[in-house]
């Protein structure tokens, strides 16, 4: 049995797990999942400088074993964090690990072979890391229950739902689990719906997308996009994308919109709901000039890969009443100021996670 002595509590009114990363209102995911072919790039090195230049961060369900390298530019801006890399389930084409194509078709055995010999040595040797997430080739999720490998994946229907954990979103109800991320739908895929009517009205199927962005700035949830917008620019419809980023950007002009890949909004979730307990206390041989943060994670029920919690956890915290109160301070973990000694702290994952605040 694990014993575990938590420290005090000093300041439990000054201290708050943020709904969202940056404590932002909201998470917006847009993703698509091609990249490759010289068409497809000719949107992506338009679309990707002009989401950036509004602060929008787009993401991608990338097949990284070819093709990338007329794509250039891809490991860079990931490096940069200003794209996102999610994986893709590459069931169209491992022909190997399939029978007749059919998904449901595919073992644990099979799975576990496409995993670990194709999607994740590609994926960690292109960006470093384990991906996070994946989205299934034209939807067949046959094999959903299978990739526990995984935090979740997305499939190709859209249900209008921001659900975000308990507490968030709509419905309001829902806590991560794998079995209910495993074949999730997207909130919208609203280019690809409009586009396929006769006659598409684009300026109102932006509209319409834009008041879903302001009920989810209510209630706290993450919209998640999906389009094929390495398509777009093919599709003759760039000024209509750019319109629909500008809108974004309008809705964001607070700045209380996270903009993230679909990795990112999902290991956010993850983490946070593995947190148990919080604190923030004065130790006592520094307590002039300290405040330690301590966290306490608990993954027993969940039982994911803690390899793919790979985005802090952004802690809201008040020096006021404490004994750093109007001192400069820094720590050893990313640290944001929000003015009149109000911050937040980003502190990486662990079983305890902890943050250390000095004064300056």
């Amino acid at each position: 049995m694990e014993a575990i002595f938590f420290p005090r509590n000093d300041y439990p009114s000054n201290i708050a797990i943020c709904s969202h990363r940056y404590g932002k209102k909201m998470a917006y995911t847009e993703q698509t999942d091609g990249q490759q072919n010289t068409g497809a790039y000719l949107s992506y090195q338009w679309l990707v400088p002009y989401a950036k230049a509004l602060g929008i961060k787009v993401g991608i369900f990338a097949d990284l074993r070819g093709g990338i390298s007329i794509a250039g530019g891809i490991k860079e801006d990931y490096d940069n964090g200003d794209i996102w890399l999610d994986a893709y389930s590459l069931v169209d084409t491992i022909q190997s690990y399939i029978v007749n194509n059919q998904t449901e078709l595919i073992t644990q055995e099979l799975w576990n072979a496409a995993y670990y010999n194709d999607i994740l040595p590609v994926f960690k040797n292109f960006t470093g890391k384990k991906p996070v997430a994946m989205s299934y080739s034209y939807g067949r999720d046959g094999f959903k229950s299978l990739i526990t490998q995984l935090l979740g994946a997305r499939n190709s229907e859209e249900n209008g739902n921001t659900d975000y954990g308990v507490g968030f979103g709509s419905p309001n109800n829902i806590p991560y689990a794998f079995s209910a991320f495993n074949s999730k739908a997207s909130t919208t895929r609203w280019y690809d719906t409009e586009k396929a009517k006769p006659t598409p009205d684009w300026n109102a199927a932006i509209s319409a997308q834009g008041d879903l962005i302001d009920a989810t700035m209510l209630n706290h949830g993450w919209l998640n996009n999906f389009t094929h917008w390495h398509n777009v620019k093919n599709d003759g419809n760039q000024s209509v994308y750019e319109d629909y980023l500008d809108m974004l950007a309008e809705k964001n002009t607070n700045n209380e919109i996270w903009f993230c890949g679909y990795g990112e909004a999902l290991a956010y979730l993850v983490y946070r709901q593995m947190i148990k307990k919080v604190s923030m206390y004065s130790p006592v041989l520094h307590s002039g000039n300290q405040l330690i943060i301590q966290l306490e994670t608990d993954n027993s029920q969940l039982q994911v890969d803690t390899d793919l919690l790979q985005v802090p956890i952004s802690i809201k915290f008040s020096t006021v009443g404490t004994n750093l109160a109007g001192q400069t301070i820094e720590s050893n973990c990313n640290l944001i100021s929000l003015g009149n000694g109000d911050y937040i702290v980003e502190i990486p994952f662990s079983r305890f996670p902890k943050a250390v605040i000095n004064k300056a």
